[in-house]
């Protein structure tokens, strides 16, 4: 499955973050819009430390770029 954190500006692209369940985030480029993505085997479980995680890396995201 993969879990999509964000659609961002490719210049985000080279972040190197760890999102949920410590799964690294990769980048799906499309033009010039990229989404922060990571594979996981199934649906990751909604809870409070999942959401951090998410959060996480959207806050990463935004500190390199739109």
């Amino acid at each position: 499955m993969i879990y999509v954190y964000a659609i961002t500006e490719a210049s985000s692209a080279g972040t190197s973050v760890r999102g949920i369940d410590a799964r690294p985030v990769s980048f799906i480029t499309c033009g010039e819009l990229v989404a922060a993505c990571s594979e996981h085997e199934r649906k990751p479980e909604a809870s409070e430390e999942a959401l951090v995680e998410h959060e996480s890396v959207v806050e990463a995201l935004m500190r390199s770029g739109t």
